[in-house]
């Protein structure tokens, strides 16, 4: 079974971890279209990143992309194997 990395870089002795992933939302043939586009987004909701980027051959095509701003999202705390594995001990323990 193969496990998925986590992409780290290393820059200037300290690691970058990848975030969250972006959602293309809309494509368009004029930056102007695109920026009124983003516009919209960041006025409805201001708990999201978005950002327009250019794409297609010679970078003729414009995309909008967008996530949800790490900053304003819950951590939800897993309880994993670690765990298990630490109850089952003190259990053992016990008896």
């Amino acid at each position: 079974m193969a496990r998925k990395r986590k992409q780290v870089e290393e820059i200037d002795g300290y690691e970058k971890k990848q975030g969250k992933p972006w959602k293309n939302v809309a494509h368009f043939d004029n930056f102007c279209d695109a920026d009124k586009k983003r516009a919209k987004y960041l006025s409805e909701n201001d708990k999201i990143q978005v950002k327009v980027k250019r794409h297609g051959e010679n970078g003729a095509k414009f995309v909008v992309k967008l996530r949800k701003d790490p900053l304003f999202e819950e951590k939800v705390d897993k309880k994993g194997k670690k765990q298990r594995k630490q109850r089952k001990k003190s259990k053992n323990k016990k008896d």
